[in-house]
């Protein structure tokens, strides 16, 4: 207040006081007195601040406006557009990886084909975009949630504030009130948040209430939890535990925002004085659904080898329920699975079709149409694929079906194939070196000039309780192979390859052996089925060690054979996928048991004398075993039945075996083959007119190899 006569200072009000006045004076100095005290409550100023003491500072004119209902309604509105273009734009993203997560095939994970994003049309290479859309989905969910807290804090204070200067003042009053409150409640957005939230109370209330309020459940707590389960779902069978565990973070961590954000969302219909707690029941269920879900990603959607499988003793339930939903048997028509796959089902794939070769012709000149080595395709059903020239080199393929599959100058070097099923599958000209195939059924497959040798690991064993029954194997090479307890039940083995292999306990029943390798192998309690083989023209170099328990460790030392080693045999093929197969094998490598109570079979104690049956396999055995000239004549004889037929595979299997040193190991009775091979022209060998020049190159310089040696060594051919 100014200091005139208009508004009187505090010092001359008390100067005036201190006077003596008349009745009409004290009247004005008592209207005046007033006027400063009034002028003083409402903060009046003299110089920037009062005359005398401190008083509170005026509010500024907008904060008036704090509980102004039309601002707190403009705020309300503001915040309604914004969060609902943000929840067209989150559901936009959510129908957006569903549909690109979706549309991956078993195909394109086995390719590894790039996801192709629709609408932008760009490609993400397949790890990178299953890894990266759970990470993005839970940012973008998380960022929807936040916004519509904030909407949710502006919806509750216009509840607040509406009820708070609308009041219910007496009964007869409320009705009208109510009334008036649900026409302002009207005047919100068309939001469904704001309206499940805020609106009037007979919507709220109303079937239609309820189904705003299913629209924001499903799209913002049920939908995220099926998207991030689908994404993992799809992305299951190509068994990357780094992607599927990152994909199984995602879901806890949006499980846990849901619970902190949605339940401060569900919070805003309600004023703070009246809210109560979500009833025990609710809460109850969200915790049995969240738990659900998580026991969902982590105990039933796992893939074979993933640690819950291997250490875990889940329950009984749990096993059953991942075995109906992923592992149940495919449909006989169908060839898939249903509902879902752990693994990849691929019958009848064309590896030529799906890479877009239109003539395989194009791809001679290469190596290897494909490479998938080094994979995990555990468990993976190729039945009656095409899968000619692909590498598989280091793949795990424990407990594959490739029955009847077409492989065809594949490699399968140092591949997992314990408990694989390849049953008349065409393996002509394929690559099987250092591959584990304990337990594998290859019955009836088609071997020839395949290359089984080496197959050992750190505990020697590749092909123990193997089954190759009818297995086509003329002309392969398994020398040093594993075979301890192996069925070769009428294998063709005609030119092929066993030398120095540990052949203890294989079944040779009915096998056919012509011109067959067995030197330096071991044939203790071999063909103890006693059904003769068809033996001619094969050579055993035999020694001390070839009829006794021996065996030859991975350290080359020779040694006997133990129960210590049948049960660290029989240990190892446990381990298998449990099935038909792993018992099948045990079954086979029982001739192994030294404890055994067979007396059909040689004892473990080479100083006793063999039984009838084992003395006379030994005699077939070493009856047919010739000479030199006899060997290398039959060898060359049996290469010639199987170049010459006019088989599509010829060439792969002329390639490979001239690589194994057979046509070096007949010598001079080669020679004539080599001759015809060489002529594109000839009559009696078709398949030489399809060879390359450099194919013709290497015979060339085996035939001169052959011819330039004078004595051609059979004990350390190349």
């Amino acid at each position: 207040m100014r200091g005139d006569g208009a508004n009187p200072t505090a010092g001359q009000l008390g100067r005036a006081l201190r006077e003596p006045v008349s009745s009409c004076r004290s009247n004005i100095l008592f209207s005046n007195l007033v006027k400063w005290l009034s002028h003083r409550q409402e903060g009046e100023v003299v110089g920037g601040e009062h005359s005398d003491d401190k008083g509170t500072p005026e509010l500024p004119d907008f904060a008036k406006k704090a509980d102004d209902l039309e601002a707190i309604k403009k705020a309300v509105d503001d915040a309604s557009s914004v969060g609902g273009g943000l929840w067209l734009s989150y559901l936009f993203v959510l129908f957006y990886l569903a549909v690109a997560a979706g549309a991956v095939t078993h195909k394109d994970l086995f390719f590894e084909k790039a996801v192709k994003l629709p609408f932008l049309g760009i490609e993400l290479p397949l790890l990178a975009f299953f890894f990266l859309a759970p990470i993005l989905f839970v940012i973008v969910h998380t960022y929807t949630l936040v916004h519509l807290v904030m909407l949710t804090d502006k919806a509750k204070r216009y509840h607040q504030a509406l009820y708070a200067q609308i009041e219910d003042a007496n009964e007869s009053e409320s009705e009208r009130r109510t009334a008036t409150r649900d026409k302002l409640r009207r005047q919100l957005p068309s939001n469904i948040f704001i309206q499940f939230l805020a609106g009037p109370s007979d919507l709220r209330e109303s079937a239609f209430g309820s189904l705003l309020r299913v629209i924001a459940w499903i799209t913002l707590v049920v939908a995220p939890v099926l998207l991030l389960l689908t994404i993992q779902i799809q992305f299951l069978p190509y068994h990357s535990s780094g992607v599927v565990w990152t994909q199984r973070i995602a879901l806890l961590l949006d499980l846990a925002l849901v619970w902190w954000l949605w339940r401060k969302i569900l919070s805003g219909g309600e004023n703070d004085a009246t809210a109560t707690r979500a009833s025990s029941i609710a809460v109850g269920l969200g915790l049995l659904t969240s738990s659900l879900a998580i026991a969902f990603s982590c105990a039933i959607a796992t893939f074979p080898g993933e640690w819950q499988e291997e250490t875990w003793t889940r329950p009984t339930w749990a096993v059953a329920v991942h075995d109906a939903l992923f592992s149940a048997e495919p449909n006989l028509v169908t060839h898939r699975r249903f509902p879902f796959s752990n693994t990849l089902v691929l019958p009848s794939l064309n590896v030529y079709e799906d890479l877009g070769i239109d003539d395989p012709g194009k791809a001679k000149w290469r190596d290897f149409v494909f490479r998938s080595g080094e994979r995990d395709l555990r468990g993976a059903i190729f039945t009656f694929a095409s899968l000619p020239k692909v590498d598989f080199t280091g793949a795990d393929l424990r407990g594959a079906r490739l029955l009847y599959a077409q492989l065809q100058g594949a490699s399968l070097q140092r591949a997992n194939l314990q408990g694989a099923s390849l049953d008349l599958a065409q393996l002509q000209g394929g690559n099987l070196s250092g591959a584990q195939l304990q337990g594998a059924s290859l019955d009836g497959a088609y071997l020839q000039g395949a290359d089984l040798s080496a197959a050992a690991n750190l505990s020697g064993a590749q092909l123990q309780g193997a089954s190759l029954k009818g297995a086509h194997l003329q002309g392969a090479k398994l020398s040093g192979a594993q075979l301890q307890g192996a069925s070769l039940d009428g294998a063709s083995l005609q030119a092929a390859l066993l030398d120095s292999a540990p052949l203890l306990g294989v079944s040779f029943s009915s096998a056919t052996l012509r011109g067959t390798d067995l030197g330096g192998s071991y044939l203790w309690r071999s063909n103890q089925a006693g059904i003769p083989a068809v033996l001619s023209a094969i050579r055993v170099v035999e020694d001390g060690n070839t009829w006794s328990p021996r065996q030859r460790d991975p350290m080359g030392q020779v040694r006997a054979w133990d129960d210590k080693d049948y049960q660290k045999l029989r240990s190892s093929l446990q381990l298998l996928l449990s099935g038909p197969s792993r018992e099948a094998a045990l079954k086979r490598i029982e001739v192994l048991n030294c404890s055994g109570s067979d007396k059909r079979l040689q004892s473990c104690d080479p100083s006793l004398a063999p039984p009838v049956e084992a003395a006379e396999w030994k005699n077939a055995v070493m009856k047919n075993s010739v000479g030199v000239q006899a060997y290398r004549a039959a060898l060359a004889e049996s290469l010639r039945a199987l170049f010459c037929p006019g088989d599509e595979n010829e060439v792969l299997v002329i390639r490979a075996i001239a690589k194994f040193g057979q046509l070096q190991r007949a010598g001079p009775a080669a020679r004539a083959l080599i001759a015809e091979l060489l002529n594109k022209n000839s009559a009696d060998c078709p398949v030489a007119a399809s060879l390359t020049d450099a194919d013709r190159s290497t015979l060339l310089s085996i035939k001169q190899e052959i011819e330039s040696a004078e004595v051609p060594s059979l004990a350390n051919p190349r």
